[in-house]
């Protein structure tokens, strides 16, 4: 730890591990998956709460973890992150191929507009990140992009949007948000 007292990686993750596990019997999610299949998803829960909890913070400042903290559902947590993504799985899933006309989609909601935006402003600040060793960058724009994504999707239908083109721009777009 940065205060000088020893923590045993392993100690830490099986901690993070076990906070992930509690939160999900919480919600009773995953239970219809065997009990290796709901190990699994919850062993990368964790470690991803873990590794996006380490990378969100500046380098050079100081930080204070909580477990039980990173493995939130809610705010700027590896696993909100991780939700947007399984979220837009499952709509690509339900939609089946992704290959229709949206070229004639002319009417961008504000939220589709700073999605695009988003999207456009990645690879430069990855660029950034990389000059300044710095990838708190990168993991703080996930999750505004999660984030975003996450009040489009509450906001707007995707799979039943108001015409085809509609749907088949938003499929597109979520597609690349996942890809991001």
């Amino acid at each position: 730890s940065r205060e000088g007292t020893v923590v045993d990686a392993d100690d830490l993750i099986e901690e993070v591990i076990t906070e992930a596990r509690k939160n999900v019997e919480e919600r009773g999610e995953l239970t219809e998956l065997s009990k290796a299949e709901r190990d699994e998803i919850i062993r990368k829960i964790g470690l991803a709460a873990l590794k996006f909890f380490i990378i969100k913070v500046q380098p050079k400042k100081r930080m204070v973890f909580n477990p039980a903290e990173s493995v939130d559902m809610q705010g700027q947590t590896g696993p909100y992150v991780q939700n947007a993504f399984v979220r837009i799985q499952s709509i690509l899933r339900k939609a089946g191929e992704v290959n229709g006309d949206y070229t004639t989609y002319d009417k961008l909601e504000s939220l589709e507009k700073d999605l695009l935006g988003k999207l456009y402003a990645y690879p430069a600040l990855v660029k950034n990140a990389a000059e300044n060793l710095d990838p708190s960058e990168i993991a703080n724009y996930s999750y505004e992009l999660a984030k975003s994504f996450h009040k489009f999707y509450h906001d707007h239908s995707i799979l039943k949007a108001e015409t085809e083109a509609a749907k088949h721009f938003r499929l597109a777009l979520s597609k690349l948000i996942a890809q991001v």
